[in-house]
């Protein structure tokens, strides 16, 4: 009896530690989420804030661009300060470009694309930043978004995702 007493015990102590270690795995893993939600909560207020002072700027103009063929469900918004000249993009909706593709935004004026910069493909993994800050541009009618080779392109190749009219 007293055999089984200590067998029974080892195999207690043995499964108490084993849940103990799984459970403390868990907990690490639920802080580890928790983490990450706390901070994508926090950059997407950060970005609400930005874009509420930015709509609130009377030299700020918005250009809302649909999703075009390739992508009909793509959606970006560019703001365009009309004084300073910056440039920030809000992409909304744009599938995940193939490793050797990179988005390209473009501004129209007059018909004639002016590159407004590249979007970095790491972007598309986790969502890293939300609000791009693109190059300046002096003067725009329009803004799309096309889909280049990596690095870009000095005109538009590619298919065209989106297009939006100031």
């Amino acid at each position: 009896a007293a055999a089984a007493c200590a067998v029974l015990l080892a195999g207690s102590l043995y499964w108490n530690i084993s849940q103990f270690n799984r459970n403390r795995k868990l907990q690490e893993t639920y802080n580890g989420l928790v983490k990450d939600y706390d901070s994508t909560t926090l950059r997407l207020t950060e970005v609400e804030d930005e874009i509420d002072m930015m709509i609130s700027n009377p030299n700020m103009k918005m250009a809302a661009m649909k999703g075009l063929d390739p992508a009909p469900a793509s959606f970006a918004t560019v703001y365009w300060d009309s004084t300073s000249k910056d440039v920030y993009l809000l992409v909304n909706n744009l599938p995940t470009p193939p490793s050797e593709m990179q988005y390209q935004l473009w501004a129209l004026l007059d018909g004639k694309p002016i590159d407004v910069g590249m979007i970095d493909n790491d972007f598309f993994i986790g969502q890293k930043k939300l609000l791009l800050k693109m190059k300046n541009v002096n003067g725009a009618q329009a803004f799309a978004i096309t889909l280049e080779e990596k690095g870009g392109s000095p005109t538009p190749k590619g298919k065209m995702y989106t297009l939006g009219n100031l």
